[in-house]
């Protein structure tokens, strides 16, 4: 009987350790107010990557002490070495910061140094010589969740979930409802709880406010990934040879990477918005979609490109792809139109041609 009811309490005990358990949080970047934050799964905790490089001389930088109910513990190298004379605001959550987070010279990029007392920031601030003024951790939790609205960025993969709830419960008044609103429902859903979910490559904002006062508490905009690109080998001979990919749903343009050997190191040989780059009959390839950011440059790349290779492969179904050469040959269209696609039927790789060619003369 005792070992029964032993066997028992254990299954009760791991059913509870399971149903307590914390959510997995998204792995990535989160920009907030300028600050973007790197996510450590193994950790379990953020780490501040950078603040914006067009951040104004002597901005007030709030770093939050916890995302998501995840906590931020560390600064890391560089994090502010492009900073000018900023006002930086650190919690006591932070345990480690990084001997260069502030650049070579810290007077430069940091005016003054906010800190609770005997926190390791305090600490860091002493040992570098840079001014530091201590707050009660009340007034520093205040500081950061001051009243103005929180801009918040994010990169999120097809299907991907993330809680938004969570982001800006430090900021719901007592008493208060949250109400989520996502501008293009196609690209994001949210739902009543605050649960955002990426439906499709693009950009959405999702405004977060009182359904009591309208008041808005934060702006999060997510950006959806662009999809994985299928490498599906070279095409041609000679000059007219080129490697080929499939489109990657709501890709901006492609990084094209490529190595002497499979195992090798891979250096960046094009940036283009083609499915197409010419290439030699010899080497490896690799290929990753991008979109860009509020700012105009590259910022969400797909996560899982990188990891695949293609080299030349002389599986193509010959007719088809003589069929493709010959009107590339008569002017009736160009290597950028042929696309190559797998037939499902018999698995062969095709050449394919858009529905509608000029006719041949005859």
């Amino acid at each position: 009987m005792k070992n029964w009811k032993m066997k028992v309490s254990w299954i009760l005990f791991f059913m509870a350790v399971l149903v307590c358990a914390k959510p997995a949080q998204a792995a990535g970047n989160i920009t907030v107010d300028g600050v973007e934050y790197g996510y450590r799964p193994k950790k379990e905790s953020y780490t501040v990557v950078a603040v914006k490089e067009k951040q104004a001389a002597g901005s007030k930088v709030m770093v939050q002490s916890e995302i998501g109910g995840s906590p931020v513990k560390e600064i890391g190298a560089d994090a502010f070495a492009q900073g000018k004379k900023l006002q930086v605001y650190l919690p006591k959550s932070i345990k480690k910061i990084a001997k260069n987070a502030f650049g070579k010279d810290p007077k430069k990029s940091v005016k003054t140094l906010y800190c609770v007392k005997n926190s390791a920031a305090q600490k860091y601030a002493g040992k570098n010589k840079i001014p530091c003024k201590k707050l009660s951790a009340k007034t520093m939790n205040k500081k950061i969740n001051s009243a103005k609205a929180k801009e918040i960025e994010l990169a999120l993969e097809i299907g991907e979930k993330y809680s938004l709830s969570a982001l800006v419960n430090a900021r719901t008044a007592a008493g208060e409802t949250p109400v989520y609103s996502s501008d293009d429902q196609k690209a994001v859903t949210v739902s009543e709880n605050g649960e955002a979910e990426a439906a499709a490559p693009g950009k959405a904002e999702v405004t977060v406010a009182s359904k009591e006062s309208q008041k808005v508490w934060a702006k999060v905009v997510i950006y959806v990934k662009p999809g994985a690109v299928n490498i599906l080998g070279a095409v041609g001979e000679g000059k007219k040879m080129g490697m080929y990919w499939d489109i990657a749903e709501g890709a901006q343009g492609y990084e094209v990477w490529s190595s002497a050997k499979k195992n090798g190191t891979y250096r960046k040989v094009r940036t283009t918005k083609k499915l197409y780059i010419p290439c030699k009959k010899s080497g490896y390839y690799k290929v990753r979609a991008f979109q860009k950011g509020a700012n105009g440059k590259v910022s969400f790349f797909t996560a899982e490109n990188r990891d695949k290779y293609a080299s030349y492969k002389e599986d193509i179904d010959k007719e088809s792809l003589a069929a493709a050469l010959e009107a590339v040959e008569k002017g009736r269209c160009g290597l950028d139109d042929i696309r190559i696609t797998l037939d499902e039927k018999t698995g062969k790789l095709m050449a394919v041609l858009p529905k509608e060619l000029p006719e041949l003369d005859r």
